[in-house]
C-alpha cells in the first residue's frame, strides 16, 4: 500500500520528536550516480534540513572494495570486517546517545547481506529499528542473494519498497507485510524555470545503465519511428556508450543519435530535452518509473513508456504512452515551431507531481510507518 500523507499537526509533532530522539543510519553499496544512491543523498539531505543526527554507512569506499563486492568470495570478507565495524558504530552511538532510538536502512541486495549477519547483534541492542528497503524487482534481484532477502526481510522491522508493483510481487512470496513509498527526489536541486527554451526540433533522450532490462534498443527503435513524422529528431543516449544494434539497422539521416556514457549531472541534459523514453523491459523491472524519470516530471518534462499498466506511478501527470506520443505528433500542425508547446507539463503539473514524490512526503510517511515499531 502506498501511505497517505500524515496531517500537517501530526508532521509538526512528529518532526519535533524525531528531532530530538532518533539517529538515521543509511547503509548502501557505494557513493555514486545510480537511482539509489540518489534517493539517499536526497534523504539524507531532507533529514540534515530538519536537523535529525543521520549518517550513511557505505560498504565500498574505494576501487579494491567496490570489486570485492563483485565477488563472492571477496564479498564475503569485505562484509566481515562491515559487521565489526558498523557493530563497533552502534555500541559507541548506543553509549554516548543511551536515549536516543536508532533506525538502520538496509537498501542494496549486498546491504541485506549485512544485515543477515548483523542482526543476532543488533538484536542485543535495546531501540534500534531495522528498515529493508526493495529498490529491485525479484527478477532482476541477484538470484544468489535472494534467500538473503527474504530472510532479512523476515526478521527486519519494517520492509518498504519503491513501487506497488514491486512490492507485491516480493508479498507473494513473504508473510511479512511489504509496504510502498514512492521514491523520494529533493525538490531544492530540481529549480523550476520560468520559462524553457522553444523546441524547433524533438529531442528524446534515455538516461539508465547499459543493461538488458533498461532496454536502450527499445528507445532508438521508437526515436526511429518519430523521425518518420518529424522532419528533425535527436536521442541522447546518457549511461550507454553504444549499441550494437546501430550496426544492424538503418538509422535515418534526420535522426540524430548521441551517446554521452556516464554523467554527473544528467538533469541538465534533461531540461533540453522534449521527452524521456523509460521503454523499460516490464517483464524482468516489474516497474518502468525509475528515479530519472521522477526527476524529468518534476521539471516539466513527460515521460514516455509502453504501457500504462506497466508502472504504479500511474497518477502522476506527465507520463504518457508511446501510442498516445505518436497520435499527438500526428495531430500537431506539420510546421509545429516548438515541441515543447505539446508535450510539456504546465505549473500546476508539475507541483502536483513534486508534492508527491518530494523527500519531505517520504519522510512523513516513513514516520507513518515508524510510529508502528519504534
Amino acid at each position: 500500500m502506498v501511505l497517505k500523507l500524515a496531517t500537517e499537526a501530526q508532521t509538526q509533532n512528529e518532526n519535533s520528536r524525531f528531532n530530538k530522539n532518533v539517529c538515521f543510519i543509511n547503509v548502501q553499496n557505494k557513493v555514486g550516480v545510480g537511482g539509489v544512491e540518489r534517493i539517499v543523498a536526497d534523504f539524507t539531505q531532507e533529514l540534515i534540513s530538519l536537523n535529525i543526527p543521520n549518517m550513511t554507512f557505505n560498504l565500498g569506499r574505494s576501487k579494491l572494495t567496490r570489486k570485492l563486492l563483485a565477488k563472492s568470495v571477496g564479498r564475503k570478507i569485505l562484509m566481515l570486517f562491515r559487521v565489526l565495524e558498523l557493530t563497533c558504530l552502534i555500541t559507541k552511538r548506543k553509549i554516548f546517545h543511551n536515549n536516543e532510538d536508532l533506525v538502520i536502512i538496509f537498501y542494496h541486495s549486498e546491504c541485506h547481506l549485512l544485515f543477515k549477519l548483523l542482526s543476532p547483534i543488533i538484536k542485543i541492542f535495546p531501540r534500534i529499528t531495522t528498515v529493508i528497503y526493495l529498490c529491485q524487482s525479484m527478477d532482476i534481484y541477484p538470484p544468489k542473494l535472494l534467500k538473503t532477502c527474504f530472510s532479512a526481510i523476515s526478521n527486519s522491522d519494517l520492509t518498504i519498497c519503491y513501487s506497488t508493483l514491486v512490492a507485491q510481487k516480493w508479498q507473494h512470496k513473504t508473510t511479512q507485510k511489504i509496504f510502498s513509498i514512492y521514491s523520494p527526489v529533493r525538490l531544492e536541486r530540481l529549480e523550476i524555470h520560468d520559462s524553457q527554451p522553444s523546441h524547433e526540433f524533438l529531442s528524446l533522450i534515455h538516461i539508465g545503465r547499459p543493461v538488458s532490462f533498461k532496454a536502450p534498443e527499445k528507445s532508438l527503435e521508437f526515436a526511429i519511428k518519430v523521425a518518420e513524422i518529424c522532419e528533425s529528431v535527436k536521442l541522447t543516449f546518457v549511461g550507454v556508450e553504444s549499441l550494437e544494434i546501430m550496426n544492424q539497422i538503418q538509422v535515418p539521416k534526420n535522426l540524430e543519435v548521441e551517446f554521452k556514457g556516464i554523467v554527473k549531472d544528467t538533469i541538465s541534459l534533461t531540461r533540453k530535452a522534449t521527452a524521456l523514453l523509460n521503454l523499460a523491459d516490464f517483464s524482468k523491472s516489474s516497474e518502468v518509473i525509475g528515479v530519472a524519470a521522477i526527476e524529468s516530471l518534476c521539471i516539466g518534462i513527460p515521460v514516455v513508456i509502453h504501457s500504462m499498466d506497466q508502472t504504479g506511478y500511474f497518477e502522476l501527470p506527465g507520463i504518457i504512452t508511446e501510442e498516445k506520443f505518436i497520435q499527438k505528433l500526428i495531430i500537431a500542425s506539420p510546421d509545429i515551431k516548438d515541441y515543447n508547446q505539446i508535450f510539456s507539463l504546465d505549473k500546476a503539473q508539475i507541483e502536483e507531481v513534486r508534492k508527491i514524490v518530494s523527500s519531505e512526503n517520504f519522510f512523513q510517511e516513513l514516520q507513518v510507518l515508524l510510529r508502528t515499531t519504534i
